[in-house]
């Protein structure tokens, strides 16, 4: 065969799985070496996402996080196309978890279920983060990863400087190291500069994702 295509549903759980061993992207291209003399096959994501509908405890903010971090560490992994599913909402019902994973809401009219009316489709979140991801890693390449414990994540990738998508699944402190200012954008692509003193300065880390662009030389846990 050419690719290897596969639909790695994951709700409500985050994308960080994707890099571990056993019943991952990891594992399979291991088990893909080992049935085809040592050589990889291309691994497409053809199919996934996360549902917004109420019964799953997928915000629409965690969608979006999640769209990020999957990008992130699918691409750390080797993965060379994901498709996320899917555009539009596929009905109004806000329990159904079939109609909710668009990355845009279908029109609807108020109603006691759901208050709020819309008179077309409605960017969600994951939207935005979706055109900040191709905006800030399109045609880059993956670097390699700042070494960071779980929960913590850092990232790299290469072409015209270096960016890194930093996070953490609970919420962490982490010292960045710098020679210069740094820029950090957020899911919404909003942009801030952070100049370190003697060298360094400390990122709340948390689920939602921030790009890292500058001079950095280290990403590491922050010391008490």
């Amino acid at each position: 065969m050419d690719p290897y295509s596969v639909h790695p549903y994951h709700f409500p759980g985050g994308p960080e799985w994707p890099g571990g061993s056993g019943d991952s992207i990891a594992g399979l291209r291991q088990r893909i070496r080992a049935a085809n003399g040592g050589k990889d096959k291309p691994i497409i994501l053809s199919e996934l996402g996360w549902p917004t509908d109420t019964g799953h405890g997928t915000t629409e903010r965690q969608q979006a996080d999640n769209l990020i971090r999957l990008h992130a560490t699918g691409l750390a992994n080797g993965v060379t196309r994901i498709y996320w599913y899917d555009l539009v909402d596929d009905g109004g019902d806000p329990a159904e978890k079939e109609h909710n994973f668009g990355m845009l809401r279908q029109p609807v009219t108020a109603s006691s279920e759901n208050p709020v009316s819309v008179t077309a489709n409605a960017p969600k979140p994951a939207a935005v983060a979706q055109a900040v991801v191709a905006r800030l890693l399109g045609g880059r390449t993956y670097a390699g990863d700042d070494g960071l414990a779980a929960p913590a994540h850092s990232v790299r990738f290469t072409g015209g400087g270096t960016t890194r998508v930093v996070w953490a699944t609970t919420a962490r402190d982490l010292t960045v190291s710098a020679t210069g200012p740094v820029t950090l954008v957020d899911s919404w692509g909003r942009r801030s500069v952070r100049q370190p003193t003697d060298g360094r300065f400390t990122l709340a880390a948390g689920p939602s994702p921030v790009f890292v662009e500058g001079p950095v030389t280290e990403v590491a846990a922050a010391t008490p």
